[in-house]
């Protein structure tokens, strides 16, 4: 099972870290970025590149239970929230990606004393 965590927690790095990449640098790719209108993409980027990095916390921290469910908690409420505000702006492809995460990180959560690291005797 702690495969299958980080197997979500790459898949989560990727669609995130991409999606912040493309956000974070909209005021030096559109030429007529106005902060007004545009500077809520960019507040997002940022949110994702923190969820992204959620991956580096759970390689350091992820050893006791406490920990995992907060992180699989976390998480779990980013993208749940992000399906509601996909919902209300009706960007199906945001439902469906935050949908699938929400699903996984929830799995996680449910089954975390299995993600824990095996002690190797």
């Amino acid at each position: 099972m702690r495969k299958a965590l980080f197997t979500v927690l790459g898949l989560n790095l990727v669609l995130e870290g991409l999606t912040s990449a493309r956000l974070v640098f909209l005021p030096f790719r559109l030429e007529e970025f106005d902060a007004s209108t545009h500077g809520g993409l960019v507040l997002y980027g940022f949110a994702a590149l923190s969820a992204a990095a959620s991956i580096v916390w759970f390689l350091k921290y992820s050893d006791n239970e406490s920990s995992l469910a907060l992180g699989l908690g976390l998480l779990s409420t980013f993208h749940i929230c992000m399906v509601i505000a996909c919902l209300m702006i009706s960007m199906i492809p945001g439902v469906v990606g935050h949908g699938l995460l929400f699903a996984a990180f929830v799995f996680l959560f449910v089954n975390r004393s299995k993600c824990l690291r095996v002690a190797e005797e």
